[in-house]
């Protein structure tokens, strides 16, 4: 499954990830850049409501507000890890 990151438009600095089946999982700009870094790294970042875990497989991308059980992850395979880094480094700062 593809997954991306696209700016929300009713708030000028709230982006959405595209593409999940789990709870809304959604950020501000710096901290989806932050949750990219992550990933890079291969590191567990956590914000509000998004948040991501390195798998062996790949990544869970989720909201800890949001989330209520195992069906609201959105798991990320490696495969897929390129076209989300790709829309998160496409964004740009509203201002």
């Amino acid at each position: 499954m593809s997954y991306t990151v696209e700016k929300w438009d009713w708030l000028d600095d709230w982006y959405v990830l595209q593409g999940g089946g789990g709870a809304s999982v959604e950020g501000t700009l710096e901290e989806w850049k932050a949750i990219a870094a992550g990933i890079r790294a291969g590191e567990n970042v956590a914000f509000r409501r998004v948040a991501c875990q390195i798998t062996p497989g790949g990544v869970d991308l989720w909201s800890p507000r949001n989330a209520c059980g195992p069906n609201h992850y959105n798991g990320v395979s490696q495969e897929d890890l390129p076209a989300l880094l790709a829309s998160i480094d496409a964004l740009e700062d509203p201002e």
